[in-house]
C-alpha cells in the first residue's frame, strides 16, 4: 500500500472513530420558536442547568442576544423554523441530524466578536450593531465621529449612525449604506444631510467616540427595548467586547 493510500485510510478510520465518539453534553434549548424543535432533539441530553455545554436558540438575532447574554460560557447553535437568510442558522429540518454529529464530535468552533458601548454608567453588548438615531424623525443630529482620538468625517448632520460588526455587516448596517466585511469594525453614517453617504472600516482594537452636539437622539443595541436618550454634550465610547460568540459549526 502507497504512503498516500495508507495516510487515507488512516484519516477515514480516525473520521469514523470521531463520528462514533458519543460525548456528554448538556444542552439548552431557548427561544420563541423552541416548541418548533423540542420533538427533535435528543430528550437525553436536554437540560435546565443554568450552565450548559450548548445553546440550540430557537429563532432569530433576538434569540441569538438572549442566548449569548444568558449563557456567555457555552456554545451557540442557531436555528430557525422559516427562512434562513443568513449562513449561520441551521433549518429545523436538519437540526436532528447536526446535534447528533455535535455529539458524535464531528463540529468546529467559530468565533465571531461583539460590540461593548459605554454611556455614562450604563453598558450595552451588541452581537449586530450599535446604533445612534436621530429622537424625532423631523430633525437631524449634529454630531462628531472620533476613532482613536481622530475626527472621522468632521461634523456630521442625519439621522445618525451604525457601528457594526462582522457578523452584523450583512445585516442593518448594508441599508444604511455599508457593504459586508469580514475584519474590523464598521462604521456607516447614516443619510447624512451635509455629504455623500459614507462607511468606513477601522480595525478591531480601534476605540471610537461619538459626541452629539444638537438635539436628541437614541442609542440602542441590536433589537434590544432597552434605549438610552443622548443629549447635547453626551459622548458613547465603543470599542470591541472581550466576550466573542461561540458558533458551532458541523464538520462535513
Amino acid at each position: 500500500m502507497s504512503a498516500n493510500k495508507i495516510r487515507v485510510f488512516n484519516f477515514l478510520n480516525l473520521r469514523k472513530r470521531i463520528l462514533n465518539m458519543k460525548i456528554n453534553m448538556k444542552i439548552r434549548l431557548v427561544g420563541k420558536e423552541k416548541k418548533y424543535f423540542q420533538d427533535v432533539l435528543i430528550n437525553k441530553h436536554m437540560t435546565n442547568s443554568r450552565n450548559p455545554d450548548l445553546v440550540v436558540s430557537c429563532g432569530g438575532d433576538g434569540s441569538i442576544l438572549y442566548a449569548v447574554k444568558k449563557y456567555p460560557d457555552a456554545m451557540l447553535l442557531p436555528t430557525r423554523k422559516r427562512a434562513l437568510g443568513r449562513k449561520t442558522f441551521t433549518s429545523c429540518y436538519r437540526v436532528e441530524k447536526v446535534l447528533k454529529k455535535i455529539l458524535a464530535g464531528c463540529y468546529k468552533i467559530k468565533k465571531e466578536s461583539m460590540l461593548q458601548a459605554r454611556f455614562k454608567k450604563n453598558k450595552m453588548i451588541a452581537i449586530n450593531e450599535i446604533q445612534i438615531h436621530t429622537k424625532k424623525p423631523t430633525k437631524a443630529v449634529r454630531f462628531r465621529v472620533y476613532v482613536n482620538g481622530k475626527d472621522l468625517f468632521g461634523e456630521v448632520v442625519g439621522d445618525g449612525v451604525v457601528v457594526a460588526t462582522p457578523f452584523g455587516s450583512s445585516a442593518y448596517y448594508m441599508s444604511v449604506g455599508g457593504h459586508e466585511f469580514k475584519k474590523g469594525i464598521g462604521i456607516a453614517l447614516n443619510n447624512p444631510h451635509n455629504m455623500a453617504r459614507k462607511h468606513k472600516i477601522v480595525s478591531e482594537s480601534s476605540k471610537i467616540k461619538i459626541k452629539i452636539f444638537r438635539q436628541q437622539a437614541w442609542l440602542a443595541s441590536d433589537n434590544d427595548k432597552k434605549m438610552f436618550i443622548l443629549r447635547k454634550g453626551d459622548t458613547v465610547s465603543i470599542k470591541r467586547a472581550k466576550q466573542k460568540i461561540r458558533f458551532v459549526k458541523v464538520l462535513a
